[in-house]
């Protein structure tokens, strides 16, 4: 009996532990909240895959759920109590509420556009808020500049529809396609180049490195009204960084395959504090090369830049802006070369013409070349694969190519109620340099009826009867042009807070263009690079270059003769 009691005893607590736990589960589901609404955009459309996040006010304990396509959006059980609700979602701004969550709460969210950073463009001659421009503008501002990488017109061309770049065996002919409109060797370009507000009167310097920029806009379309000649298929206007009150420097270096090393600074102040302030910056890039020469055993594409400029900028009143500017570039490359991959030049027998033989040196062979299928038999062994880079390159000439670029202008602004008069000079001298060996781009062939074959370290000697045909071979071709050209404009722009907006103005250019194009044989050319130095750069390169002609016969001197021309514009 006693065991019986303590038995009942024990279980009756039980129970009642039980019927408490019972009773205890609705308190906890009376203490659960949910907060759910509708998220929209000022429109009133429904913004799908904003994230919305609930946080309560004392533990800061967080949960978080995505609109869905209707952009409705639930958080259930949740603790009650006052929460913190946030609802962000990239192009719109962050919106948020305090809300005390019951057992449904209702947060209904709108959500405004957000501008990240207001893109100003002045591709119209004015400045304007990229989403205001009534044209076709491609826009990269530093921010997208420096994450991207872009350090040249290829490299923003790149990222920009209906615009394309074809770069040339030489530096000076980049050719910009906008919209199916290009341009040809030797031709004027179809887009004007503005840089700081000054447009460039040659598109031989269009590839010029970029460096220390603040923003690149690319104009589609036919911009005559505003830029004048040479812009038919739109505009690129660079902007490159203002000077500042504020001391700022600048500096980074790299180093990559190829020993291809590169170094960008810039230095940045007032003179005067609040009237004159200065900016300089450098740019640096010079590489061994990528490809080597079979023959001469160096590389093939050598690249050496260094560029500078400064720029003053003086602020004497409100109301009036002056922006002088001076840059100069110096590039030294070695002219892109070509190889002879058709089967008669790679694997023909040594004899005839062409003989294939040729195209092995040193006992090495270089490279195969099979008939293409579907190639008439007649020129079957002319034609040579596209697609076939087994075929080194193994001309001994390195060849030149050779630019230098200076640009000075001086730009002035009056504002007044009126609108703003503005005039800016300019003056521009480039000089390009250029020559490579002629086809079929063999190693120098001499005869073994030569006395000073075998004495050539980069000569294929050949017996007389092969050597005739192929004697013509030994040489190089080129082409030099040497431009200046002074230019003025002046334009006088309405206010730009008014909605009938004008421009008035005017553009000369007088300038002068001369050209000479080149051929001559290449022991003789190798003869006079010699004399001028003891040997050559360290990279194989030729050390002596033609110099800027002057009258009465610009382009032609001795070493560089044969075919000359002159062309005035």
């Amino acid at each position: 009996m006693i065991e019986a009691s303590r038995g009942s005893f024990a279980f009756v607590p039980a129970v009642l532990l039980f019927c408490a736990g019972l009773n205890a589960a609705p308190a906890s589901a009376q203490n659960t909240a949910a907060i759910a609404g509708a998220i929209r955009d000022a429109t009133g459309a429904v913004v799908p895959g904003a994230t919305v996040t609930a946080t309560h006010a004392a533990t800061r304990a967080e949960r978080s759920v995505v609109s869905d396509a209707e952009g409705r959006y639930q958080i259930a059980a949740l603790p009650a109590g006052r929460y913190d609700v946030r609802v962000s979602l990239a192009g719109f701004r962050t919106e948020t509420q305090t809300v005390d969550a019951a057992a449904n709460t209702t947060a209904d969210f709108t959500l405004g556009v957000e501008l990240q950073e207001q893109i100003v463009v002045t591709a119209l001659r004015r400045a304007e808020r990229l989403q205001d421009v009534p044209a076709t503008v491609d826009a990269f501002d530093a921010g997208l500049i420096e994450q991207a990488g872009i350090t040249s017109m290829r490299d923003y061309v790149g990222m920009a529809p209906q615009i394309s770049v074809v770069e040339t065996q030489n530096i000076g002919f980049t050719f910009v396609n906008v919209r199916g409109l290009s341009q040809v060797r030797n031709s004027e370009p179809t887009v004007a180049m503005v840089v700081d507000g000054v447009l460039q009167t040659t598109g031989l310097g269009f590839s010029e490195e970029l460096y220390d920029i603040q923003q690149v806009e690319v104009l589609k379309g036919p911009q005559g009204a505003l830029y004048g000649r040479n812009a038919s298929g739109g505009a690129i206007n660079v902007t490159t960084r203002q000077p500042t009150n504020q001391f700022e420097a600048f500096a980074r270096a790299g180093f990559g395959n190829g020993e291809n090393m590169a170094f960008t600074g810039s230095l940045s102040g007032a003179l005067v504090r609040d009237t004159l302030l200065g900016r300089a910056a450098v740019s640096i890039k010079d590489a061994e090369g990528w490809r080597t020469n079979i023959t001469t055993g160096r590389k093939a594409d050598a690249y050496n830049d260094r560029s500078f400029r400064g720029r003053l900028l003086w602020q004497p009143h409100s109301t009036v802006t002056g922006d002088l500017r001076y840059a100069y570039s110096k590039t030294e490359a070695l002219q892109s070369q070509f190889v002879s991959n058709a089967p008669n030049f790679v694997m023909g027998a040594p004899t005839g013409g062409l003989p294939g033989i040729a195209a092995t040196f040193g006992g090495r062979s270089n490279g195969t070349a099979e008939v293409l299928p579907g190639v008439p038999a007649s020129i079957a062994t002319l034609v040579g694969d596209p697609n076939n880079t087994s075929v080194g390159i193994q001309g001994n000439l390195p060849g030149v190519d050779d630019r230098s670029v200076t640009a000075v202008s001086g730009k002035i602004d009056w504002r007044t109620s009126a609108g703003t008069l503005t005039s800016v000079t300019a003056f521009d001298a480039l000089d390009l340099v250029g020559t490579l060996e002629t086809f079929p781009y063999f190693p120098f062939l001499q005869s073994t009826a030569d006395p000073t074959a075998g004495t050539r370290d980069d000569a294929l000697v050949l017996p007389p009867a092969l050597f005739g045909p192929l004697a013509t071979v030994n040489a190089t071709t080129g082409q030099n042009r040497f431009h200046d050209a002074w230019s003025q404009e002046v334009r006088f722009s309405s206010p730009d807070k008014q909605r009938l907006r004008w421009i008035l103005g005017g553009y000369t250019r007088p300038a002068s263009t001369r050209k000479s194009t080149t051929r001559s044989p290449s022991s003789s050319w190798r003869r006079s690079t010699r004399r001028s130095s003891a040997t050559s750069t360290r990279r194989g390169r030729p050390a002596s270059r033609p110099k800027r002609p002057g009258s009465p016969s610009p382009g032609c001197n001795s070493t560089w003769r044969w075919a000359c021309s002159r062309r005035r514009s």
